[in-house]
């Protein structure tokens, strides 16, 4: 169909001119990257962190790292590092090979789902195209892909289980359900603040199994739904014990009690005692911050937890607000402040890309600082295409309904994850959150769309 492969060009044009054509197109490194690469001895000079995205990576045993976190992020770097040696001529990695991978997994996502419009309209199929290319040909997107990030594979899982769920609602196909399944567990295993969003998938699987797992049967079903739901449980506890310890101390200290009124009150529901309120209003990296501390982390964490955060949380809703305006009016920036070019191609310090940006730029003028009008946005969208969907139910494949509302459902859980769990890098942190949001856009515009 030329709708289909002008799109597919279209796609593959944009994501080639900002990642593979100098100067090359990345996301610098916040000091994360090593958990994916220090299994591999490789990494980058940590001067260039947050400033620089270097296209070139070298190999050194002092980057090596025990490995002690699972992520599906690491089987994608392995698959980049193999193919960067079959053709390097010296000992060192190109950064465009990890783009190459995460863009194929991108591109796959559009492939999946360009079928779904040919029964359209000419004129919906071309809008929708189009959409699709103004939204995720973005660079707040296409950056990432160039990058180590975690968060990355969790988007692109994400939006190829929302491609395969489409395709099962249409078609009823059992290898497309297969597809959903798997997506859904490598989504679920990518970090574990993603684990979640696996644990609702898994929900919407049980809800209305035979719709969704075509072609199982009674025990592949409950094989099927009970995989996922492990995966996602695994997910959780695979992680390192001191792991949370950094976040949750920057959202006790640094998001939740200075804006208490009685910071002691609230120490004792956390389970901490009045020794540490000299750290209020200290995040986990700043100068003098304890967190991190093998002896401190240890204690604070058989002090306190998320459980009890929550806890605070159920007890004190105003501090849910709080923190949540706060977050989101950072968030609404779309783009980390972090820079997106190598050192040496000229550009000064944590310089941004300008290409393919309309749609970022636009959001952040909207919502930059603007937290009510973001978090009102995302409130209506999600009710416009929940009513749409239920007004259109009889006209649209049997469980569109639902399948809407565990978007919407995996879309607030992301926001709420996002935001609540960790005050610092609200921007990069929601990313899926601002995947799903564009994804639900997309979707609402083609449901509004004349068939």
């Amino acid at each position: 169909m030329t709708f289909q492969r002008c799109t597919l060009l279209a796609a593959a044009a944009i994501l080639g001119w900002q990642l593979f054509l100098p100067p090359v197109v990345g996301l610098a490194n916040n000091g994360d990257f090593h958990k994916v690469l220090g299994v591999f001895s490789l990494g980058g000079p940590i001067a260039d962190e947050y400033k620089y995205a270097p296209a070139i990576l070298t190999y050194h045993p002092d980057y090596f790292v025990v490995l002690a976190y699972y992520s599906t992020e690491i089987p994608l770097a392995w698959a980049a590092i193999a193919m960067n040696s079959v053709v390097s001529k010296n000992d060192a990695f190109d950064l465009r090979f990890i783009g190459l991978v995460h863009a194929s997994l991108y591109l796959t996502a559009l492939w999946l789902v360009l079928p779904l419009l040919r029964e359209s309209r000419s004129f919906t199929r071309w809008i929708c195209c189009g959409l699709i290319l103004f939204l995720f040909g973005d660079v707040m997107y296409v950056s990432q892909l160039n990058s180590f990030y975690m968060d990355t594979p969790a988007l692109l899982f994400c939006l190829l289980s929302v491609a395969f769920l489409c395709r099962v609602l249409r078609w009823q196909r059992t290898q497309d359900a297969v597809g959903l399944l798997l997506c859904a567990i490598f989504m679920a295993c990518s970090k574990l603040q993603h684990a979640p969003l696996g644990l609702l998938a898994a929900l919407l699987l049980a809800w209305k199994s035979r719709t969704f797992l075509p072609g199982f049967s009674r025990i592949g079903r409950i094989a099927a739904v009970s995989g996922l739901a492990v995966a996602s449980i695994l997910s959780l506890k695979s992680t390192p014990w001191s792991y949370s310890a950094t976040p949750l101390f920057s959202q006790i200290f640094y998001g939740v009690l200075p804006r208490a009124r009685d910071p002691l009150r609230e120490l004792r529901i956390l389970g901490l005692d009045d020794r540490y309120r000299k750290y209020v209003g200290m995040y986990a990296y700043a100068p003098g911050s304890p967190a991190g501390g093998e002896d401190f982390d240890r204690e604070f964490l058989s002090k306190t937890s998320y459980a009890r955060l929550g806890l605070l949380f159920l007890r004190r809703p105003g501090r849910v607000w709080d923190v949540l305006v706060n977050g989101l009016a950072e968030a609404g920036r779309q783009r980390p402040v972090m820079g997106n070019f190598d050192r040496g191609a000229g550009f000064p310090d944590s310089a941004e890309s300008q290409a393919f940006s309309l749609w970022s730029r636009t959001k952040r003028m909207l919502f930059q600082g603007h937290a009510v009008r973001y978090l009102g946005y995302t409130v209506s969208l999600a009710v416009s295409f929940t009513v749409l969907l239920w007004t259109r139910r009889r006209r649209l494949p049997n469980g569109s309904f639902e399948a809407g509302l565990t978007l919407t459902g995996m879309m607030f859980a992301a926001l709420l994850i996002s935001i609540l769990g960790d005050p610092i890098d609200n921007i990069r942190h929601s990313w899926v959150f601002m995947g799903l949001s564009d994804t639900m856009l997309a979707a609402l515009v083609w449901t509004a769309l004349p068939k």
